[in-house]
């Protein structure tokens, strides 16, 4: 039966050819930290992107749909006919809004009795 021989693990040393035992890891490391400039240096280099400013950029207002539709978008969605229908966070949240309208009125009333 034959062994099949393994490959050197990743990191370990390996003898070479000219007597040295660095590995390769250790080689390709210190190459690299010569040639580059400091970590976060280059790190921030990459990262950097600039627009020129130019009349193509330009920014305008955006209505937002609760706005336009009196409600937020979660809180609808549109039946066959394109007419707004609550779903049931809607609905859930239009009690809740009834029930605060409520109780303030409520506050207020007591608030009002004399004393």
């Amino acid at each position: 039966m034959r062994q099949l021989s393994r490959p050197p693990a990743i990191g370990k040393t390996s003898p070479r050819p000219g007597g040295g035992s660095r590995s390769k890891s250790a080689a390709a490391q210190s190459a690299m930290k010569k040639e580059e400039p400091a970590g976060h240096a280059m790190q921030a280099m990459r990262r950097r992107v600039n627009f020129c400013p130019t009349p193509m950029n330009t920014s305008y207002a955006v209505t937002p749909y609760a706005v336009k539709y009196g409600k937020h978008p979660k809180c609808f969605d549109f039946n066959r006919k394109g007419e707004m229908q609550l779903n049931d966070r809607g609905v859930m949240e239009e009690m809740e809004e009834m029930q605060a309208q409520e109780r303030k009125k409520l506050f207020d009333s007591v608030e009002d009795m004399p004393d």
